[in-house]
């Protein structure tokens, strides 16, 4: 028997792990064993926060940063913005981005593909216009800011050998799961601390993730490691630090290759990533 919570609509549904509260237009859903006076304060009044939060991003398309609730839970909050016209068009047919968002990221939970696990997310419409959309997650604990673990990665291989080791690895996981990020860039891809200087490694920004009913075939996998491998060498090279295209794709396919049961095509995945670096 199909298990119910890797159906489409589990995580928008009244059940053991979420709360649907549905007003009108307006629809609101929460994580059960989140919820809370602080949480729901959050989300039915997400300006007040996110204006005295720490804002990490504020451009055209969302708004996001990391608050403070009373009762001392850190959250990041992410605003999406109506982008004009044609952003109102389509999300007269779709879900609310937030929702979307919401959803891969329960199955990241389901498939045990670490990602900041969500626990509020809210749209409103009128006329069947969305007017607004938030979500609320979890922070993320001692994170390490990607241009600080990158310039630790840069000076040290073994580091570089376990970031490439690790990442193929929930690459190849999330493509055998049917899942397809979109945009594995290294800021994408966040990193905290460990003990004994171990590393922690997680995928972010699920705005665009795809998710399919069978594993993602070759062609988007190569792609996916591409994307991943020309973020690597742009950083590189912003860092100072002057990465050989072959050589660099070369380790990420041996680390995809060692955890997957697929080969990716290193001839395909070089020219993916050159053609990333072109579009610099």
């Amino acid at each position: 028997m199909k298990d119910n919570k890797l159906t489409a609509g589990y995580c928008f549904s009244n059940n053991k792990d979420f709360i649907k509260i549905a007003r009108g237009m307006n629809l609101t859903l929460l994580r059960r064993s989140a919820d809370s006076r602080e949480l729901r304060d959050c989300i039915e009044n997400p300006e007040v926060h996110l204006s005295a939060s720490a804002v990490l991003k504020d451009s055209r398309s969302t708004k996001a940063g990391i608050a403070r609730l009373p009762d001392g839970r850190q959250v990041f909050i992410k605003r999406y913005n109506n982008k004009g016209l044609r952003y109102t068009l389509r999300y007269m047919f779709l879900n609310a981005k937030a929702f979307r968002t919401w959803q891969a990221a329960w199955f990241f939970e389901m498939n045990n593909i670490p990602t900041p696990r969500p626990i509020a997310a809210s749209a409103s419409r009128a006329a069947g216009i969305l007017i607004s959309a938030y979500l609320v997650t979890e922070s993320v604990p001692d994170l390490i800011p990607t241009l600080d673990f990158c310039r630790t990665m840069f000076g040290s291989r073994k580091v570089q050998e376990v970031f490439s080791d690790s990442v193929c690895s929930l690459l190849s996981r999330m493509h055998d799961a049917g899942i397809y990020h979109g945009d594995a860039k290294l800021s994408n891809i966040y990193v905290s601390s460990g003990a004994k200087g171990s590393y922690s490694f997680g995928m972010w920004d699920l705005d665009g993730v795809d998710i399919r009913s069978k594993p993602i075939c070759e062609n988007l996998r190569a792609s996916e490691i591409a994307r991943t491998a020309s973020s690597y060498i742009e950083i590189g090279n912003r860092l100072g630090e002057k990465s050989d295209v072959e050589k660099t794709v070369r380790m990420f396919v041996n680390s995809y290759s060692s955890v997957s049961s697929t080969a990716p095509d290193h001839g395909a995945i070089l020219r993916k990533t050159g053609k990333y670096l072109r579009l610099k």
